[in-house]
């Protein structure tokens, strides 16, 4: 019956796909028909940052780290859209034509190198986002319908490309705001009824008694998290591709409370779904590792009316993710990577997605850690462009060197610490890092370079 279900949300997807594939041009494939209001605008936000890792990474987050977990992962992406709101304003106002932050520090610096730069780590960004949504969409098939892992992961990169392949970017744009109350409903209404059917007040009891550190919001580690997590999600929010176009895709006067709105509803999603691991702890569901976390949520819902909608909610956001990531990757690659001169079609961008995907889809075979764990690796190097793009956006000019010090120094650094610390702290040394090499920039302009120290949004 689970399988059942996952087929047919998975043939709903391809079939919306092929409906909306007629007519199109190159430029309504890869970004849609038309500019989008904030209603369809903050929909499409949501459809893509309610992610795989948002349903499912949340409750690991809580797993390792407990109740600081689930406030951190809140966090990371809620936050995220927050701080990029005005920075998204600030760019549709001031700057023309960026549609990537390779583009924005390419019009800000005119530096070619420090552009590809900055797309080659956007790309790998993404490729990121791909992996951890067929990690988890693999156990989930895996779980439900026994087949091998491979063939499951598999079974996630068919339905994504050929939703996407399709329709393009329009496939979303039409049951984006279904789908985004679909998933809401679930997360009202799954973590209550289960609390219900377990016992609220026996579960806090038993973690209380045989895990109280789940509940310690002084948790040294958890407190790491919320730190790291929270610069990691403003990171991953900045590298984008998906953000940087919908900024450029937004009609201006939409651009912030699309982000901002999202941002407020997206907190109490993986708030909800966090809590579900309390559950799979206080029933002391033996995990052999921490992938298999993924079958635990599904299972206690076990025997219920509202296990059909949890899959539904997570498939759909699995599926929706990473076709829209394949989306984003897409376009980067046609619009940076394809030889200069050749013209560039619907069908070379159909071929390139599908190249696209069997290379994520072998990386995804290659990965080996759970989503969390690869969220955060990535989180490492999204998070050493904080600074640079806020000093940039809001500095008049800063020495172009400074710029190409603070991510490559900040992203070895940080990833050092990775495998050498932890993730959490990698994180927070890379944002360290970046700022102080940023605020050393900044004084080299303001003291040595006698430029004016006042901030401007201007070129």
């Amino acid at each position: 019956m689970n399988m059942i279900t996952l087929l047919i949300v998975s043939l709903f997807f391809i079939w919306n796909g092929r409906a909306q594939g007629e007519h199109q041009t190159l430029n309504d494939f890869l970004l849609g028909k038309k500019s989008l209001g904030i209603a369809t605008g903050t929909a499409i936000i949501l459809v893509y940052w309610i992610t795989g890792n948002t349903l499912l990474a949340a409750p690991e987050a809580v797993y390792q780290y407990g109740i600081l977990g689930d406030i951190g992962y809140a966090l990371m992406g809620g936050v995220g859209l927050l701080v990029f709101a005005p920075v998204a304003k600030a760019i549709k106002t001031n700057y023309k034509n960026v549609a990537s932050i390779g583009d924005f520090f390419y019009q800000k610096y005119q530096s070619i190198t420090l552009k590809y730069l900055l797309i080659v780590m956007t790309s790998f960004h993404l490729i990121g986002i791909i992996a951890t949504q067929a990690i988890g969409g693999g156990k989930i098939i895996e779980y439900s319908s026994h087949l091998p892992y491979e063939l499951s992961i598999l079974f996630v990169f068919l339905t994504a490309t050929l939703s996407f392949l399709f329709g393009g970017f329009q496939s979303i744009v039409r049951v984006g705001l279904i789908q985004v109350m679909v998933i809401l409903c679930v997360a009202l209404l799954i973590p209550p009824f289960n609390y219900l059917k377990y016992g609220a007040v026996d579960i806090y009891q038993h973690i209380k008694a045989f895990q109280p550190v789940k509940l310690d919001l002084g948790h040294g580690p958890g407190q790491y998290f919320l730190m790291g997590g929270l610069l990691s999600g403003i990171g991953a929010v900045f590298m984008d591709q998906f953000f940087w176009q919908r900024a450029h895709q937004f009609k201006k006067q939409v651009v912030a409370p699309s982000l901002s709105l999202s941002a407020v509803i997206w907190i109490f999603v993986p708030l909800s779904f966090g809590s579900l691991a309390f559950i799979v702890m206080a029933n002391e569901m033996e995990l052999s590792r921490t992938l298999d976390l993924i079958p635990a949520i599904v299972q206690i819902s076990e025997g219920t009316i509202i296990r059909p909608f949890l899959l539904v909610a997570v498939w759909s956001a699995l599926i929706s993710t990473t076709g829209i990531a394949l989306n984003s990757l897409t376009s980067l690659v046609m619009n940076y990577f394809y030889p200069a001169g050749k013209e560039l079609t619907i069908k070379k961008a159909k071929g390139c997605m599908v190249i696209l995907a069997f290379i994520s889809f072998i990386i995804s075979l290659l990965a080996d850690g759970s989503m969390l764990e690869l969220l955060l690796f990535f989180g490492v190097v999204n998070t050493s462009v904080i600074f640079p793009t806020i000093f940039s956006l809001f500095r008049t000019t800063m020495p172009v060197f400074y710029i190409y010090m603070a991510i490559i120094l900040a992203s070895f650094l940080g990833i050092y610490v990775y495998f050498t610390e932890g993730s959490t702290l990698a994180i927070l040394i890379s944002g360290l890092t970046s700022s102080v090499v940023c605020i050393l920039g900044f004084l080299h302009g303001l003291i040595i370079l006698k430029q004016d120290g006042n901030f401007s949004l201007k070129r």
